[in-house]
């Protein structure tokens, strides 16, 4: 019975609907579509920005359009039984809210092409004193019956439609806004935004010119359609649930600029995602731990097998309850990893005055993930935090270093340490060693920036630095007549494995003006067929130049001999640990020796460095050294008190 005095009345109410080809089902529709979709923007917004808020707005006011035209025509089509005034309020808030879906989906363009704040408010202003008087004239002329009135006889009379006005100058200034700033914008956006928006005011054109309204409010869904696909996809991953990286940083800055407190757990999980893809309890078991983990706050996945749980905890939380806190997701996530078997590593942190945007954050966290352990949990404490910023001001520097390429460059100092000859015992070589001196840190030794500026590529503009400063040394020292065989430079495999390094080095020494076998580079043992490759081709690129190379560390890692036997090198520098294992162990001390006489027997020169005591300066000249380098004859030293080793002609 219910059910049909619903079906007999829907009937009767649809019915009445049917004015001038509006269909009231196609509203109906577009309300619950609106409904679905601020919903899903709700659910899988993890920024609630300006332009969530914008596009948020966006569908609850075409919700509200829709609604206010399905009661529009349903006073229209009981007009003389209902007073006109609520037709005209009805027909009013309709316009209101089309106006104010086209202003607001404006504002939203202004976003996306980056316009000046200036700018921004002036065309606000006009849309707002269009609006104003629109509806003036709208309330003024439906009054006195010269605009839209209901006449007595419940005909209607639509007079000037000033709203029509409103939308033609909203909708074209889109057009030229989105025109004048088509190269701020990526060009497939740019093109689908326009196509978006063309097809959506044709469609409401072809509506007014048809009388058909049903087509006004779907013409607004088709944009936010567009907005959606275009710039606000999902951002969770469907098979794991998790967040994206960028919707991590998004997260963070908001939380950073409205002054809120965070709390960052990261995991590193090795494997995670082959696992996950393949094994399906551990499928099952990460499902359940992300179910007991999703009520805290957001996971994100940054990539296959790392992870980041953040949350939002009081301001004036303790630290002891935060600790407890903590401890507690730490303890679920060791019971799920006692089923899963897989290794990991799990840092903490929260936000913190000292870093100021997501991104810091991640690089933080990775920077100690790199030196952790497996099975391991690490609080992220100030000294990390003071580390991480010294190396980003370091790495600031680098940047600097490499983008201003100067041969001269005063923050690269030269440090040296002189060679002793053991067959003319004297001192006529010396390796040179790089410094950097910083305004914020002063002197940096190369343990600290040298691994940064090869991780970032920034290596080889320092060693061309080096270069210069050393040739140039050397000139002042052939100049006053000191006797100096020739100084080794350090080369990285990057720098060795760059395209330009002949061309480069050839460069440098050659503007400096001196014999090429004044300078000799140090090299340590390539890791790869492709580094071995590059490394030979080079030597044997430069060796016709004069220029010496040394084979550096050799003891370390891994040696291959057949890979040393074919590289030209003259000089073998053995590591200081195999003289401290020679010291201790004779099994050693005999591998030395017979390292030391063969390369000897092949025509190697020896030099032992982090020669410290005489008792190993005894051991490595019984053991063939040609050369000796260490403490035991001179720590490292500005390269300009090089002379004080050196004898004159």
């Amino acid at each position: 019975m219910l059910l049909s005095f619903f079906n007999m009345f829907s009937e009767e109410f649809f019915k009445a609907y049917f004015y001038n080809g509006y269909v009231p089902q196609v509203d109906v529709a577009c309300s619950f579509l609106c409904l679905a979709v601020f919903l899903l923007l709700r659910r899988s917004f993890t920024r609630k920005n300006l332009d969530y808020k914008l596009l948020s707005s966006m569908v609850i006011v075409l919700f509200l359009a829709c609604n206010s035209n399905i009661i529009y025509h349903y006073f229209f089509s009981v007009r003389g039984s209902v007073p006109n005034a609520y037709i005209y309020l009805s027909k009013l808030a309709l316009h209101l809210f089309i106006g104010a879906e086209c202003i607001i989906y404006a504002n939203r363009l202004f976003s996306i092409v980056k316009f000046d704040l200036k700018w921004k408010r002036i065309w606000n202003i006009i849309y707002g004193i269009f609006y104003i008087i629109s509806i003036l004239v709208f309330v003024i002329t439906t009054i006195n019956k010269t605009g839209y009135y209901i006449d007595e006889k419940c005909d209607e009379h639509t007079g000037l439609n000033v709203f029509i006005i409103l939308y033609n100058i909203i909708v074209f200034s889109m057009f030229f806004i989105l025109f004048l700033n088509r190269s701020k914008i990526v060009s497939n956006i740019y093109s689908g935004l326009l196509y978006v928006t063309l097809i959506a005011t044709v469609m409401l054109f072809t509506g007014r010119i048809m009388k058909q309204s049903s087509f006004i409010n779907v013409s607004f869904f088709i944009i936010i359609l567009g907005l959606l696909y275009f710039l606000h996809r999902n951002p969770y991953n469907p098979d794991t649930g998790t967040a994206s990286e960028e919707a991590f940083m998004f997260a963070v800055d908001d939380a950073i600029k409205n002054g809120e407190r965070m709390v960052f757990v990261s995991a590193v999980i090795e494997n995670f995602s082959t696992a996950y893809n393949e094994n399906e309890y551990i499928k099952h078991e990460f499902n359940e731990f992300m179910k007991i983990n999703i009520k805290r706050g957001v996971i994100y996945q940054l990539h296959d097998n790392r992870f980041i749980l953040a949350y939002k905890v009081m301001a004036n939380m303790s630290f002891a309850m935060l600790k407890k806190d903590v401890d507690e997701i730490i303890d679920e996530f060791k019971v799920y990893h006692d089923k899963m078997k897989l290794n990991y590593k799990l840092t903490v942190s929260g936000t913190t005055e000292m870093i100021g945007n997501g991104s810091d954050y991640l690089k933080l966290l990775y920077e100690k993930e790199k030196v952790m352990p497996y099975n391991t949990v690490h609080f992220i404490d100030d000294v990390d935090i003071n580390n991480y910023k010294r190396n980003e001001y370091i790495l600031n520097e680098l940047h600097d270093i490499n983008n201003k390429n100067d041969l001269d460059d005063k923050r690269v100092l030269v440090y040296c340490q002189p060679v002793y000859n053991v067959r003319t015992k004297k001192y006529d070589t010396a390796e040179a060693l790089m410094r950097l001196n910083l305004e914020n840190e002063g002197i940096i030794y190369p343990d600290k920036f040298i691994p940064i500026a090869e991780e970032n590529n920034l290596i080889h503009t320092l060693t061309l630095i080096i270069l210069n400063k050393v040739c140039a040394q050397v000139k002042n020292l052939i100049k006053e007549r000191y006797v100096i065989e020739r100084i080794s430079v350090n080369c990285s495999i990057l720098d060795v494995t760059c395209e330009s390094f002949t061309d480069d080095v050839g460069r440098v020494i050659a503007r400096n003006g001196i014999p090429f076998d004044k300078i000799a580079i140090e090299v340590t043992e390539s890791k790869t067929d492709k580094e071995f490759n590059a490394i030979r081709n080079k030597i044997n690129e430069l060796k016709g130049t004069g220029i010496k190379f040394y084979l550096d560390d050799f003891g370390t890692g891994y040696s291959n001999f057949e890979r040393i036997m074919e590289l030209p090198f003259d000089i073998i520098k053995f590591d200081r640990s195999l003289v401290v294992e020679a010291q201790k162990n004779k099994n050693a001390d005999y591998m030395v020796r017979n390292f030391s006489n063969l390369f000897t027997d092949l025509k190697y020169s020896i030099l032992f460095e982090g020669v410290e005591t005489d008792d190993q300066e005894k051991l490595c000249v019984e053991m063939g050294a040609n050369y000796i380098q260490g403490y035991k004859h001179s720590k490292p030293i500005p390269i300009e008190s090089l002379s004080e080793f050196l004898e004159k002609m």
